[in-house]
């Protein structure tokens, strides 16, 4: 993990120039969509750390140039994701996978399972399990069988409203409230011991989940919080 001061001067492995971040961004997808995520991803950095190598690069790039015109009839983003979910486009296009804890569900959206610091799974009882253990009508009871706390965000053509997500209710999960959403990376870095001087919290766990993977800054998230 990159620490926060070579996040600041630029002598970290990562990708620390506006130019660095637009030509990743190039290998996989199309000059339209690499310069719309890589303006995304250099207007968050600017607005949390604009002291940082890559905010005064891409500001000074906006100064130098104005952005490039989008391609004629260039809509998708490799030929061969077409077909592809919104789960799947979203998480390639952010270089997540099942290994940093995102999945893609059967309706298109991405599951976000959740983890404590220590990297154990967030666990809670159903009502039905909960209803039979204060009832003592089976044995199943005495088990306890949890589930694991997953959020869900939505396909855009799924959103109803302004809800993208979908969490489990306080009746479902027998009161569990606001949730700490800790990217891998972050409980790695606890699990090593490894010192953090400064930690970012933000809106969205792919955020946090992309800040601390590609970026190197240690960020963690809160559901269904805007910061």
């Amino acid at each position: 993990m990159t620490d926060t001061g070579s996040f600041y001067n630029g002598t970290g492995k990562g990708r620390q120039t506006w130019q660095e971040v637009l030509a990743y961004y190039e290998t996989y997808l199309n000059k339209a969509e690499a310069y719309k995520q890589a303006t995304l991803t250099a207007e968050y950095t600017a607005m949390c750390f604009p002291f940082s190598v890559l905010a005064k690069t891409w500001k000074a790039a906006q100064a130098d140039a104005p952005p490039p015109p989008p391609p004629p009839q260039d809509t998708t983003l490799l030929d061969n994701t077409v077909c592809e979910s919104y789960g799947d486009t979203r998480l390639r296009s952010d270089g997540l996978t099942q290994a940093d804890g995102f999945f893609v569900s059967d309706c298109g959206g991405i599951v976000i399972p959740y983890h404590d610091i220590e990297g154990e799974p967030v666990t809670y009882i159903t009502p039905r399990f909960r209803q039979l253990f204060e009832n003592r009508k089976s044995n199943a009871a005495d088990i306890e069988p949890r589930t694991i706390y997953e959020r869900l965000r939505l396909a855009p053509e799924n959103v109803t409203g302004k809800n993208k997500y979908r969490s489990p209710s306080k009746d479902e999960t027998g009161g569990i409230g606001t949730l700490t959403f800790f990217p891998l990376q972050v409980r790695q870095a606890y699990k090593a011991a490894q010192r953090i001087p400064v930690i970012t919290a933000t809106e969205g766990e792919i955020k946090a989940a992309v800040c601390s993977k590609h970026y190197g800054i240690p960020t963690i998230s809160f559901s269904g919080n805007t910061v």
